[in-house]
């Protein structure tokens, strides 16, 4: 047996600030940033910055799952330095399963999106924060 090679391995953390638009229609997601190939995300959470006024839930995933980091949660609870996603309830399928907390994979390169259900009267703005690492 032998050791046949040594790799790195790199923290991987990342900080968005999102912020809705209240003149366009903003139903539908963007992309936030994009995950490079080859990165293990251990965890997501969203920070309120302004809450946001309407009818409208944001959720936090990738592209094809867009709750799969930060299940739906509406805009107006995004008040100032409030936590989503802190606990297991409010985390999507790749972080949480019934009885453990989890981490997503990806190989390849994966975008990261934010999807608002409903364009809002006010401007809702949130920082994401993701955290993990890159093989």
């Amino acid at each position: 047996m032998a050791v046949i090679n040594q790799n790195k391995v790199y923290d991987f953390k990342e900080c968005v600030t999102v912020q809705g638009d209240a003149t366009a229609v903003t139903t539908g997601y963007i992309t936030v940033l994009t995950i490079p190939a080859r990165t293990v995300i251990t965890d997501v959470i969203v920070v309120g910055v302004t809450p946001g006024v309407g009818a409208s839930n944001f959720s936090v995933g990738v592209t094809g799952t867009p709750a799969a980091f930060i299940l739906a949660h509406s805009a107006v609870d995004a008040v100032a330095d409030h936590v989503i996603g802190d606990l297991p309830s409010e985390r999507g399928s790749l972080l949480f399963s019934t009885t453990i907390i989890a981490s997503a994979t990806f190989a390849a390169a994966t975008d990261v999106i934010f999807t608002l259900s409903a364009t809002e009267t006010t401007y809702l703005t949130v920082k994401i924060i993701l955290s993990g690492y890159r093989y």
